[in-house]
């Protein structure tokens, strides 16, 4: 028997803060919060992770991503995403310290 192994996937939230994440075998989920520190959150369900994120889409690894139908993802105007930490979380627009 072969042991299965966890999928990768992005949480695209709405204000444009992309998370990376897995989900288990046993349908447990969890997304890297802060990857500076390794601070994570976690959840039974990966629709209950997208609730507790007010939503969301997902696009797994091993998949081609998914037309929405949406608009564009909008910046990141979080004031504190400065810097370095940027390009961790995944946000895009201008850096709210050098503006």
């Amino acid at each position: 028997m072969t042991a299965a192994f966890a999928r990768g996937f992005r949480l695209h939230l709405s204000h444009g803060q992309v998370l990376d994440g897995a989900q288990y075998p046993n349908g447990w989920a969890l997304v890297m919060d802060d990857p500076e520190w390794g601070l994570c959150s976690s959840a039974r369900t990966i629709e209950l992770l997208q609730a507790g994120y007010g939503g969301g889409r997902i696009e797994w690894a091993d998949e081609a991503p998914a037309e929405t139908g949406l608009p564009p993802t909008q910046p990141c105007t979080d004031p504190r995403h400065t810097g370095a930490i940027r390009e961790q979380l995944g946000c895009s627009g201008p850096d709210p310290a050098t503006t």
